[in-house]
């Protein structure tokens, strides 16, 4: 648990950390007309919830706490901190699984669900609007269905992952997203990204790699 001394955790900006056996895909929005993640939703005008992030995710949060070798300043993400961590949305799907969020100095956020990867989202853009995350909490085809989860800018209002061409509602709420595959053997298609006037934009997934792979 956290202390009432205010903790620090570095990571590498798309930080995606094997915290389980399962497989993951994840991508954050870059560069473009950007709007930095902490000023794009509204969860982080409003006062901290005092969620409290449990020690296990605190250290998924932190695998490359100290900064890696040959990587340039301006990629990570800076300090995140954790004191002020959100918890947006709570008991997810078959695992029960919860979605917090913290920001970091340099504007940006990391977020880390329950027995998942975490990772570090540099901005919004109206070519990238969402971050988000594919997660299967084990075997590929076996136990628990896939996830699909991530964050969300304030201009996004409804969110759709398409499976064998079908498109589901995910929830949407607090600035994140969240939406569970019916069948522990699908994989979901596109993720569709919609604003207020009813625009959308639609990410095509790929494959997911082991999370013991992700990185190397």
């Amino acid at each position: 648990m956290l202390g009432s001394k205010r903790r620090r955790i570095s990571l590498a900006l798309a930080l995606c950390a094997a915290v389980a056996a399962g497989s993951t895909m994840t991508a954050f929005a870059g560069s473009g007309s950007e709007q930095e993640a902490t000023r794009a939703a509204s969860v982080f005008r409003l006062s901290p919830t005092g969620a409290v992030v449990p020690s296990d995710l605190s250290l998924a949060a932190s695998v490359l706490s100290d900064k890696p070798d040959g990587i340039p300043d301006n990629l990570l993400p800076g300090d995140v901190d954790a004191d002020s961590a959100r918890l947006l949305l709570a008991d997810m799907g078959s695992t029960h699984a919860n979605l917090y969020v913290m920001p970091t100095s340099k504007g940006k956020v990391c977020y880390v669900a329950t027995g998942g990867p975490a990772t570090c989202v540099d901005a919004f853009t109206p070519e990238n609007p969402i971050a988000w995350t594919v997660w299967d909490p084990d075997d590929t085809g076996s136990g628990h269905p896939v996830k699909v989860l991530g964050l969300v800018p304030d201009w996004i209002t409804s969110v759709q992952v398409k499976v064998h061409g079908v498109a589901h509602d995910a929830t949407v709420r607090n600035g994140a997203f969240f939406y569970e595959l019916g069948k522990s053997d699908s994989t979901p298609e596109a993720i569709v990204a919609s604003d207020r006037s009813g625009k959308s934009v639609s990410i095509a997934l790929g494959p997911m790699a082991p999370l013991d792979q992700v990185g190397k």
